[in-house]
């Protein structure tokens, strides 16, 4: 394999992995939409006005400041856990469970910060979740469908003694999570260099 078709391999979706990809993407969906419908009733309750607060002072106390580390371990939790459930026959199953939870928390804290009507609230979610939501989501959605891909390869050969199947776990399975990796990195330098920028301009409601 030449080092472009590697590079292609990596970051494509190709016609025998679209399945999962789309079964992913559709566990999110349904994720997103339970967590904006469920906001509903908890934004009028005074603990999402207490999150809010504890929240937005946090950001607004400059703590979150420097700290990389918090902020990448954050945004590489759900890719890593779905990237290791793809060693796992059970993956086949939690890991669109795991697509599901992913979705469900992102809509669920953006809608509660967003009904509960507090321009600290919604300007603060967004710079934390929702605009790099728009790309640990993809890198998220990317992993999970080869990892699922590779569950259900295992499953078929733990379960079906389907044996001689070749590259279940392939080159491109492993750089396409580190060279995620690395994105998220460079997504946690950006997300902390902005964070540096508005904490200060946040008040504490």
């Amino acid at each position: 394999m030449n080092k472009r078709r590697l590079q292609f391999d990596i970051w494509s979706v190709s016609r025998g992995a679209m399945p999962s990809f789309l079964f992913c993407a559709g566990s999110f969906i349904p994720g997103v939409l339970i967590g904006a419908a469920m906001a509903g009733p908890f934004s009028s309750g005074s603990a999402a006005a207490d999150c809010l607060s504890s929240f937005a002072g946090f950001l607004s106390s400059g703590a979150g400041r420097g700290e990389v580390l918090p902020i990448f371990l954050r945004l590489s939790l759900y890719p890593l856990v779905s990237f290791l459930l793809g060693f796992c026959v059970f993956g086949v199953v939690l890991i669109p469970a795991l697509s599901l939870l992913r979705g469900f928390t992102l809509a669920f804290t953006l809608a509660v910060l967003t009904r509960l009507g507090c321009a600290e609230g919604a300007i603060a979610g967004y710079i934390v979740l929702g605009i790099p939501a728009l790309f640990t989501v993809p890198l998220f959605l990317l992993v999970s469908s080869g990892a699922l891909r590779a569950s259900c390869r295992l499953s078929r050969l733990a379960f079906l003694e389907e044996g001689g199947q070749p590259g279940i776990y392939g080159a491109a399975c492993f750089l396409r999570f580190f060279a995620a990796g690395i994105l998220l990195l460079l997504i946690s330098l950006g997300e902390c260099a902005i964070l540096g920028l508005a904490a200060p301009k946040l008040p504490i409601p």
